[in-house]
């Protein structure tokens, strides 16, 4: 395993992704990451499987040093039924104790504000005065542009310390990962394979088969180190144990700068990914 270094806390760069996964599916899927050494887990109130996740963890005493799970807060939570009138139902703090009740846990290593939504930068505030309480350890957002990190910033004084964004051969996000990078913003890569959707196309593409031969691994594999080789942290979801166990074996090999420049050029900034900008 690789990892990043945020403020003293290791991150590693692969992560299992938990979105859609429930039941015995999730039990399974984390039994299995955890056994092939799997330290990241990503979850969200809009996911709908803290609890279950939290049930896991603490039944088999599995909450260590090195495990760091990550949720998200949505407006949803924050802006409740009434958003159309713009009232304020909840604060972060709330939503944040919520999660911890469902997790159950006391610290939330990695909480982040699910998608951007109106007024979102008075409720960042919030989470800066969360994690200068010491109740978090890293603070951050998903799917948030060039400007409104920026708006975050200006509101507050600091950038957030991670954006977790749509990553993938066809929507590279080059210049998003370029302007984090340049303002000490980690990046995490949400839907690597594009939500399953353009993987076909990938997995019959004679240029990246040929690549996976070279290293003797598959195309996902490649997929997932030309991503990790950027710093940038990956989150594949799956609930195989070959998919998860190969998801996490991309560490024993380098692309080449050519290899490199090759899937690059497939970007067509083609999303895959609904964002919201008002609410999610």
């Amino acid at each position: 395993m690789e990892y990043l270094n945020i403020e003293g806390t290791k991150i590693p760069l692969v992560g299992l992704g938990c979105f859609a996964l429930h039941g015995r599916a999730l039990t399974e899927s984390l039994a299995i990451a955890l056994e092939e050494g799997y330290e990241l887990f990503d979850t969200a109130f809009k996911y709908d499987n803290e609890k279950e996740m939290g049930k896991y963890f603490t039944s088999n005493n599995i909450y260590r040093e090195n495990i760091i799970i990550q949720t998200k807060v949505c407006a949803r939570q924050l802006l409740g039924s009434k958003i159309l009138w713009g009232v304020d139902k909840r604060s972060i703090s709330s939503a944040y104790e919520y999660s911890c009740r469902l997790l159950g846990r006391s610290y939330i290593d990695v909480y982040l504000v699910h998608s951007p939504f109106v007024k979102v930068a008075n409720y960042y505030r919030e989470l800066v005065k969360l994690k200068d309480d010491g109740k978090i350890g890293i603070i951050g957002v998903c799917n948030f542009t060039r400007e409104q990190l920026q708006a975050i910033k200006l509101a507050t004084g600091i950038y957030p310390m991670l954006n977790q964004i749509e990553v993938h051969p066809y929507h590279n996000s080059k210049e998003l990962v370029a302007f984090c990078k340049d303002n000490g913003i980690i990046v995490e890569a949400r839907s690597p394979f594009a939500h399953g959707d353009a993987l076909h196309d990938w997995l019959t593409n004679k240029v990246l088969q040929k690549i996976a031969k070279e290293y003797n691994k598959s195309v996902p594999q490649i997929i997932l180190r030309w991503i990790t080789q950027q710093n940038i942290i990956a989150l594949p979801r799956s609930k195989t144990f070959q998919h998860i166990k190969d998801n996490i074996n991309i560490f024993d090999f380098d692309l080449t700068s050519t290899q490199v420049s090759v899937l690059d050029r497939l970007n067509r900034n083609q999303s895959y990914g609904f964002i919201s900008t008002i609410n999610s």
